[in-house]
């Protein structure tokens, strides 16, 4: 069967098409939205994946956290079923394929309980929450002419949810920085008398009915909803964030993978938390990291880490470290099973960070050889087995100092007599430094 593979590159996305005579698979790659976390690099079955120079790329450089060898790959899709950030798309004759073990990606908004308020759109790092207003004060012909009225919010009621500000000109949110130390997006509510004709609609949707008004209501009906929310899911990175910000219990999120960040402080002078950035750049996805006000050194937010390991790479100075405990994943019943081990070896290696194994292509050939006439021919005697086992096991001494990097220091500076010594007591480096 003869198969053609090829590349192209279309802005930010990297396409992987593989052609044969009974299908066209293609893997499409956004680095873009790659934070080089490396799940693929350790998942990939046949280490088609490489990571790119991710220190570089924290720091500015515009290039792909991952590198992909398109004659290795075997468009298995394990890297595109694993990926935390939905960096890649899969398809097999133009239509997207269902893994057969896939990351959990579950998140949604409970309706019942959302109001349509804008907080979690808001604080959102990747944009995957959408939202769409269902009326605001302009859709209302009517208007109070001439009018004096008051209005009154209650500071204390208030969650600066955003409705009233989207729904009438007159409400204004002042806007602050979302970080992860403090995700409020929103410092204080203000209120433009001048664009008010006190309607008491505001009165109405403020779901905290923190709001009166001493005016006229006017004609017209609200819905039952201010707005309709939505988390699409190809962007969700799970980070949480939403959750933590609703003030009603509105959203559901699951989390792709669980496990520990270790910081090394004892190690934290190497670190200029303004000048690199490093870990709060590449933290694209989830803004876990920042720069603690108090102490003015870098600090993390775990609630809104999934543990993909980005930062640990990213790092100049190796002051981070991402130990994985599980990923979260789900599973196709219907779909039959010969697959099951190799996926759930893929899985193990992304969270254990160990590669595939090598595999070594042996070709058999048949090797004719021709006969030898030995005049005086004598009986060839053969090594003892005793005396070919102790050479062996000398050979793998050997082998096995040379991958000390003090054997190889030594063998560099010509020191024969230290080496020797190295040698017949592996201890005695040690020992000397004592």
């Amino acid at each position: 069967m003869e198969i053609n593979r090829e590349v192209d590159l279309e802005g930010k996305n990297f396409i992987y098409t593989q052609k044969t005579d009974e299908s066209v698979r293609e893997l499409k790659f956004n680095y873009e939205r790659c934070n080089g976390c490396a799940i693929c690099v350790y998942a990939c079955p046949v280490r088609a994946i490489e990571l790119g120079p991710i220190k570089e790329i924290a720091t500015g450089l515009d290039a792909p956290p991952i590198i992909l060898d398109h004659i290795k790959c075997t468009y298995c899709g394990i890297c595109a079923a694993l990926c935390p950030f939905k960096c890649f798309e899969f398809k097999e004759n133009g239509e997207n394929v269902e893994f057969p073990i896939s990351l959990t990606k579950h998140a949604r908004i409970i309706e019942n309980k959302c109001t349509g308020c804008k907080l979690c759109e808001e604080v959102c790092p990747t944009g995957a929450i959408k939202r769409e207003i269902a009326i605001k004060r302009e859709d209302f012909p009517e208007k109070n002419e001439g009018l004096i009225g008051e209005v009154k919010i209650d500071d204390e009621k208030c969650n600066l949810c955003g409705i009233c500000a989207d729904f009438c000109p007159a409400f204004i949110l002042i806007e602050k920085e979302v970080s992860p130390d403090s995700i409020m997006p929103f410092e204080q509510l203000l209120f433009d008398r001048s664009q008010c004709d006190y309607c008491k609609l505001c009165e109405e949707v403020c779901p905290e009915k923190a709001i009166s008004v001493e005016g006229r209501r006017i004609k017209g009906e609200l819905p039952d909803k201010f707005a309709k929310v939505w988390i699409e899911l190809d962007e969700c990175s799970h980070c949480d964030y939403c959750r933590v910000i609703c003030p009603y219990d509105a959203v559901e999120n699951s989390k792709t993978g669980e496990g520990r960040i270790v910081l090394f402080e004892e190690r934290l002078d190497r670190c200029d938390p303004v000048g690199c950035a490093a870990c709060i750049k590449i933290c694209k996805n989830n803004r876990v990291w920042y720069v603690s006000r108090e102490s003015g050194k870098i600090a993390y937010n775990k609630d809104f880490c999934v543990y993909c390991g980005a930062c640990k790479y990213a790092c100049p100075q190796d002051l981070i470290d991402v130990q994985k405990d599980r990923l979260f994943t789900k599973e196709l019943p219907s779909i039959p099973q010969p697959w099951r081990e190799s996926w759930e070896k893929a899985i193990e290696r992304a969270v254990s960070e160990e590669m595939a194994p090598v595999s070594l292509r042996v070709v058999k050939t048949e090797r004719r050889v021709s006969p030898v006439t030995v005049e005086n021919q004598e009986e060839i005697n053969f090594p003892d087995p005793d005396i070919l086992e102790s050479l062996s096991k000398k050979f793998d001494m050997v082998l096995e100092n040379l991958n000390k990097p003090g054997v190889r220091l030594l063998i560099e500076k010509q020191k024969g007599n230290a080496l020797k010594k190295l040698l017949e007591d592996p201890n005695a480096r040690g020992k000397n430094k004592k």
